[in-house]
Formats: C-alpha cells, structure tokens, sequence
C-alpha cells in the first residue's frame, strides 16, 4: 500500500481535461473532481507503478458508480487500456516516490520559518548580525588607548553615545557636562562600560553619582 494520501491540484476543477469529462457523462465538475479523487485513490493502493493489470473500463465504471467514466479517462488521455488499465505520468502525482518529493516541498518554507528569528532574520544572519555587532562594541571600547588625550577621549565619548542612539548634538552637550563634573579618568571609565547599554545617558550618571566630582574634597573613608 503505497499511503493513505493522494495529491491533487487545486486547480483541477477548472483543468480542459475535467470539463471536457464533465460534458462526456453530463455532470458538473465538481462532481467528476470528486470522482477522479477515488480511482486515483484506488490506483494509488492497486496500480504498482500506474499499471493495474487484467483491470477493465467496465471494472472501473462499477467501482467509481458511473458508467462511461473510464472512456471519459482515456479520452483525455488521463488512462490507457494496455494489457489492463494504465494511468499515465503516474510518477507526478502518485506512488511513493512522488509523496516523498511532495513531503520535502513542504518541509523546506517549514524549516525556514524555524529558523528564523523575530527580526525576521534567518537563524544563520542572526547569528553574522550578532557576530558584527559584538565585533563594533569591542571596536568602539578599544576606540582609544587606556590613557588617551582629552581629543581622543571626546571622540570616544561622542562615539558611544551617537551609537547608543543620542544625536550627535545631544551627544556632545552631555558629554561636556560630565567632563565638567568629573574627572576624564573617571568619565572615560564609565563610557567603556556604557558601550551596547540601553538608556545610556542614566546608566552613565548612575556609574558616576558615586565617583567624586571636581573641586570636592577627597572623600573620607570612615571605618565602622
């Protein structure tokens, strides 16, 4: 038994070959749809390769329950009678072998959807997308050296904080007010840590609030 499915084209009410059967035994073609659906069915259990040996037209007429059905096959080419009844081209739409093609047409779009992600991105150009982005931040930290110059620090920073999102003018404003308060080291520090965080303005002044501001004292460190 070759399966317990059949496939069919989902235009085959409108196909030349199905009107013109339709005309043969006067009936809509809905109707013959519904009647090449069971002999293939049948075909598909009992014709080894499309050939069902010793089988006639008359066999097939009592088996679908309309007579002149399988003339209306041959007439269109849909059957053959050699040495019993042959079903054209069986190897498209019937068979093992057909199924299996089928069955792995329908996997493929299945196994792309699996393997994208809510971006919309394929699992593989997620994974090169999140690959660049972890490669820029490491860039953008090594952006100048551990003890750089104020020009080289103010590039940094407007760096970061244009990436994460700020407009270059906010950028700089904000930029400049935390070098007023703070000390470079300190603010340079902070941005390194701040690269690829969100709201990067608040986590910013939140690495800063306990860092010493300029022309404060020195804090004391009381012990308990």
């Amino acid at each position: 038994m070759a399966g317990d499915w059949i496939k069919m084209r989902v235009d085959l009410t409108d196909d030349p070959a199905v009107i013109s059967i339709a005309d043969a035994l006067q009936v809509n073609e809905t109707h013959v749809v519904g009647l090449l659906h069971k002999a293939w069915c049948w075909a598909d259990r009992h014709a080894e390769n499309g050939h069902a040996k010793s089988v006639t037209l008359s066999w097939l007429d009592r088996h679908i329950g309309v007579t002149g059905f399988a003339q209306a096959m041959v007439s269109v080419g849909w059957l053959a009678v050699d040495d019993g009844l042959k079903f054209p081209h069986f190897d498209r739409h019937n068979g093992e072998s057909a199924k299996k093609r089928s069955a792995a047409t329908e996997r493929k779009p299945l196994e792309r959807h699996r393997h994208t992600n809510v971006t919309g991105l394929s699992r593989s150009s997620h994974n090169k997308s999140v690959t660049r982005e972890e490669k820029r931040r490491e860039e953008v930290k090594q952006a100048i050296p551990p003890n750089g110059g104020s020009s080289e620090l103010w590039d940094f920073g407007v760096t970061v904080l244009t990436e994460q999102g700020l407009k270059e003018g906010t950028a700089r404003s904000f930029l400049g007010s935390l070098l007023r308060d703070y000390e470079a080291g300190d603010v340079e520090g902070a941005l390194r840590s701040a690269v690829g965080k969100a709201e990067v303005k608040s986590y910013l002044l939140g690495v800063l609030k306990d860092k010493r501001k300029k022309g404060e004292p020195e804090r004391l460190k009381v012990a308990l």
